[in-house]
């Protein structure tokens, strides 16, 4: 995205966040430097978003929307900061490299995000976020018992 784009989307959720009753969501792709990205996240919190999807690739072309795995380090860099800044009043939920039950709770550990976002991971498996549930409770019963003995 161009710095002109970023204005424009600046405006849109700035426009939207002082004209709405409910609060606005954004999802961004990561920009070409981790710098870049940190900065427009803060000028997207100072805009008035309440909630950030991040996806941990970069803009890709109509002809190649991937190159390779997310970026999840990236993604927990942007956790990290957005913490730091605004506390727990943004929540920050990953995007990117989940594809099964076990792929989301690894998300979560490794961006310390407050949530995931899944696409294809919940078009192949709708029942995914269930089985992540399932898959946490699961880890923390035997954990509990390593624990206990």
């Amino acid at each position: 995205a161009t710095a002109e784009g970023r204005a424009t989307v600046l405006s849109i959720v700035r426009t939207l966040s002082s004209h709405l009753r409910v609060p606005v969501f954004c999802k961004i792709r990561l920009l070409d430097e981790l710098d870049e990205t940190l900065s427009f996240v803060r000028q997207l919190r100072d805009a008035g978003c309440a909630l950030l999807a991040v996806h941990g690739r970069y803009r890709g072309s109509a002809t190649r929307r991937r190159d390779g795995p997310a970026h999840l380090e990236q993604v927990a860099a942007v956790v990290a900061e957005v913490k730091r800044a605004a506390g727990e009043q943004m929540p920050v939920l990953s995007n990117g490299n989940v594809r099964s039950a076990a792929d989301l709770l690894s998300a979560l550990a490794a961006t310390g995000a407050d949530g995931v976002m899944s696409a294809e991971g919940a078009l192949d498996d709708p029942a995914i976020f269930g089985r992540a549930a399932a898959e946490a409770a699961q880890r923390k019963r035997k954990l509990r018992k390593r624990i206990d003995a």
